[in-house]
C-alpha cells in the first residue's frame, strides 16, 4: 500500500490468529515492515561493496505523491506512436521488451532498473490493446519448479507472496483504426485482495492437488495437453508453458522431466483491471 512499508505477517505458525476490531473474524497478527526489496536495496548499496546501484527517477528534491509524478510523466506523452518515441529518445534497436524500454526512457532512466522501483519492488509490466479493444496476449509471471510447489502452503507460497508483495506498473498500448501502436498510459496496480485470496489460490491449489497426485500428459493430434488449470476454467489465472523449447524443462515430483510451467494471468482478467479512462480515447 505505500512505496517502502507493509504489513508482514508477525506469527510462529500461519494458523495463529488474534482477535481484531470492527470484525468477529480472527485475523493473521502483523506487524510493520520495511519490504524485502526496500533493504535488499539498502543491503546492496550501503553494506555490500561493490554492488551496482541505479538511476533515480526522482532526482532533486521530493515529490508530494511518486506515483502520480510517474503517472504524469508518462501522461505527457499519451498519444504518441511507439515509431514517435523511439525518433524522441533515440532508440535505435527493436528489442523485444521495447516499449518497457521506452516508459523507462520517459521516466528519465536510461538502462531498465530505477531506484523507487528496486526499492519498492515496483514491477513494469506492458499491455498492448487490440483495435478490438482486446489484448492478445496473457501476462507471465516466473517460472516454478515443480517439486518446490508441493512442498509449499498456500499463506507461505512463492506465487502468493510474490502478489502480495509486488506492486505494478501497467504501461499500457494500442492500436489505432490503422494499425499504429500508440502509447494510452499508466496506472500503478496490486492484485485485488478477493482476487487473491479465492480465484488465484484456487488455481494455486488445483495445481499442487495436480502434482501430487500426478501430472497426466495426453498428446491430441500431435499436441501435448496436460491437467493443469486452463484460462476456461478460472476467470482470473491459469497455467501453461514458459520454456523456451521442449526440452528446457524441470523435474516433476515423480521423476519425470516436464517443460518449464508458470501461473499467467488472463488477458481477458487484465483487461478487466485497466482503468477506463485509459481504455477510452480522449478524442471519442
Amino acid at each position: 500500500d505505500t512505496l517502502y512499508l507493509g504489513a508482514a505477517p508477525k506469527a510462529a505458525t500461519s494458523q495463529n490468529r488474534r482477535k481484531q476490531p470492527f470484525s468477529e473474524e480472527s485475523a493473521k497478527p502483523r506487524a510493520f515492515a520495511f519490504k524485502t526489496s526496500y533493504m535488499t536495496y539498502v543491503l546492496n548499496n550501503y553494506i555490500v561493496s561493490g554492488k551496482r546501484t541505479y538511476e533515480p527517477i526522482v532526482n532533486n528534491g521530493t515529490v508530494d505523491s511518486f506515483e502520480d509524478y510517474v503517472i504524469d510523466k508518462i501522461n505527457q506523452y499519451r498519444g504518441y506512436a511507439v515509431e514517435d518515441l523511439c525518433a524522441e529518445f533515440m532508440v535505435e534497436n527493436r528489442p523485444k521488451n521495447l516499449e518497457s524500454i521506452l516508459a523507462f526512457r520517459i521516466l528519465g532512466i536510461k538502462g531498465n532498473h530505477a531506484e523507487e522501483f528496486e526499492k519498492a519492488n515496483i514491477v513494469v509490466k506492458t499491455i498492448r490493446i487490440g483495435k478490438n479493444n482486446k489484448i492478445k496476449e496473457s501476462m507471465s509471471f516466473p517460472t516454478f519448479r515443480f517439486k518446490e510447489l508441493v512442498q509449499e502452503n498456500w499463506d507461505d507460497s512463492t506465487f502468493g507472496n510474490y502478489l502480495r508483495e509486488t506492486r505494478f506498473l501497467f504501461v499500457i498500448y494500442k492500436f489505432d483504426e490503422k494499425d499504429i501502436l500508440r502509447l494510452r498510459g499508466c496506472q500503478f496496480w496490486n492484485m485485488p485482495y478477493m482476487d487473491l485470496e479465492n480465484d488465484v489460490r484456487t488455481v494455486w491449489e488445483k495445481t499442487k492437488q495436480v502434482l501430487q497426485e500426478g501430472l497426466k500428459v495426453t498428446v491430441v493430434n500431435g499436441i501435448r495437453k496436460n491437467n493443469f488449470p486452463k484460462a476456461s476454467e478460472n476467470m482470473v489465472c491459469h497455467v501453461r508453458p514458459h520454456a523456451q523449447n521442449g526440452m528446457d524443462t524441470y523435474e516433476l515430483p515423480d521423476g519425470r522431466l516436464y517443460p518449464k510451467q508458470c501461473f499467467w494471468l488472463n488477458n481477458t482478467y487484465i483487461y478487466s483491471q485497466i482503468d477506463e479512462k485509459i481504455k477510452v480515447d480522449r478524442t471519442e
